[in-house]
């Protein structure tokens, strides 16, 4: 009874120290990885219902004018370059969206460096980390934002399945270093996990 007590308080003991070690390595990951992304953020207003529709509305003609102008073969340094010479011109096309729908918020659109936390992208997780952003802030900006990877070029694919098309995929992954595309597979971690509980549950109980 006694070797089965000190069995779980072990596993238990193991499970904090996978979980910890994970949490570390995601940390850790996040830094190489932020420098190799350009992200796109609309943030709305406010979360009623109502500021939530324009953000959406506001999003999609980001994109359209990001989709006809923005070169395809534009490296992360080329996009935040592109982006900073037409901040006017994204913001008025999302000025001219808001207007249309009958509100008077102002909209602001520039390129920083800030940081984000863990966000979920498809069946991929970005990590925390500071990002080189495309931000374009409604009104108080107060709202839950939209985002997408505008550099590689992932604004532009359809995620209505939830899953990011493999051909995305691969667009990220030959911009990426091989551990640090990996890192953006939460199964990776799961899988991770469990081998090592099956190891040390068979060297106690061998």
């Amino acid at each position: 009874m006694k070797k089965y007590s000190i069995a779980l308080s072990i596993l238990c003991t193991g499970i904090f120290l996978c979980f910890l070690t994970s949490a570390f390595t995601v940390r850790e990951a996040s830094s190489p990885l932020a420098k190799e992304v350009f992200r796109l953020h609309v943030l709305a207003n406010s979360d009623s219902p109502e500021d939530q529709a324009l953000k959406l509305k506001v999003k999609t003609a980001i994109l359209e004018t990001l989709s006809s102008s923005l070169p395809d073969t534009a490296d992360k340094s080329e996009t935040g370059a592109w982006v900073a010479d037409h901040l006017s011109q994204l913001e008025q096309a999302a000025a001219q969206v808001i207007a249309s729908e009958g509100y008077t918020y102002p909209v602001t659109a520039t390129c920083e460096t800030a940081w984000f936390p863990n966000k979920a992208y498809g069946d991929m997780v970005f990590p925390c980390g500071y990002y080189d952003a495309l931000r374009v802030c409604i009104g108080n900006a107060d709202g839950a934002n939209w985002w997408c990877v505008l550099y590689p070029q992932l604004c532009f694919v359809d995620l209505t399945c939830g899953i990011v098309p493999d051909e995305s995929k691969t667009k990220l992954q030959n911009v990426l270093a091989e551990d640090d595309y990996n890192c953006l597979f939460t199964d990776n971690a799961r899988i991770v996990v469990k081998f090592k509980l099956l190891e040390w549950l068979g060297e106690l109980f061998s």
